[in-house]
């Protein structure tokens, strides 16, 4: 480990510590606890059933773009890669995060590093559109609740305005200046990719959204299962709304695993609907987070399995 990837640990521990220090502060511990005592079973299997069926969806997408870069691997493979990438960023310790380890696992099945590293940004790019879809059309669709939160409306203009930026920014890396700016040189390459793999057919760019959106919503039911484990009643539009919402924030790495950002941004989401007490929000995300670890272990035990190998051939 590096002196910057170490600092950049630390740093994420920090965040991680203070948020749930400060949240402590408003919400007795206790109270948390509790809650688990009271879990109710079948919600919660029914939540890790719907996230198990998003994981054949993102490695069939993952497996299809690779494909249009020249690269076909077994759907097997990709799905087992993903599932250790899972285990790379939630369960095992060190710098290491999901997309890196899986790039350096295509590369062992004669995937360039850059061409690895260009499918993982693609799968992002759809996967971050279908995010946004998801949130705009459920805001709409949902507006009694979206609509009266100044916090939750503030989020939601936010990305509408960052997704019209986005949409320009990659209209305007369409040209033939750019791509030998500094800088810009990366994401004119992904522009120009994903423009060759998609732009086809219309069909198949939707196929993709869809799929993306399917997996979203599929990790989402994993979070409303929680929920309901715990006796939270979230009504299933707004909760996907609002798990969406935690989503898109909990894309910055500033903490660890998304431990601290995800119950701090749940707080001001969900309790804000006046729909459970602070604390039910709370162990309902946190029960969240653990089942995220349990669903990953899987991915765990293939990479010490395959740790295993390498060290007996």
């Amino acid at each position: 480990m590096t002196v910057k990837s170490g600092l950049f640990l630390l740093l994420k521990l920090a965040v991680t510590v203070g948020v749930f220090t400060y949240i402590f502060t408003k919400i007795d511990p206790a109270q948390v606890v509790e809650q688990f005592g009271e879990i109710t079973w079948l919600p919660l299997l029914l939540g890790v059933l719907s996230f198990l069926v998003s994981l054949p969806l993102v490695s069939w997408r993952s497996q299809w773009i690779l494909r249009q870069l020249g690269h076909a691997l077994p759907f097997g493979f990709m799905l087992q890669s993903y599932w250790r990438g899972l285990a790379y960023s939630q369960v095992l310790p060190g710098s290491i995060g999901g997309d890196v380890g899986r790039v350096a696992e295509m590369k062992t099945r004669g995937v360039p590093a850059k061409k690895g590293a260009l499918g993982i940004m693609l799968e992002r790019a759809t996967g971050m559109l279908a995010l946004v879809v998801i949130i705009l059309a459920g805001s709409l669709i949902w507006p009694p609740v979206v609509w009266q939160q100044e916090a939750i409306i503030g989020l939601v203009v936010a990305i509408a305005l960052g997704t019209c930026g986005g949409l320009v920014l990659i209209a305007c890396l369409g040209l033939p200046i750019l791509k030998h700016r500094k800088g810009f040189k990366t994401l004119y390459t992904l522009r120009q990719q994903a423009v060759q793999i998609f732009m086809p057919s219309w069909r198949i760019f939707l196929l993709q959204v869809v799929v993306s959106i399917g997996s979203h919503v599929g990790a989402a039911g994993l979070y409303l299962g929680c929920a309901w484990a715990l006796g939270v009643e979230l009504p299933i539009l707004l909760g996907l709304v609002l798990v969406e919402l935690m989503f898109f924030i909990m894309v910055l790495p500033i903490s660890l695993g998304g431990w601290g950002v995800r119950e701090g941004v749940s707080l001001i989401l969900f309790a804000q609907t006046g729909l459970a007490a602070q604390a039910d929000i709370l162990a309902a995300t946190v029960l969240f987070g653990l089942m995220w670890i349990v669903v990953s272990l899987p991915g765990a035990m293939m990479i010490l399995t395959l740790k295993g190998r390498r060290t007996h051939a």
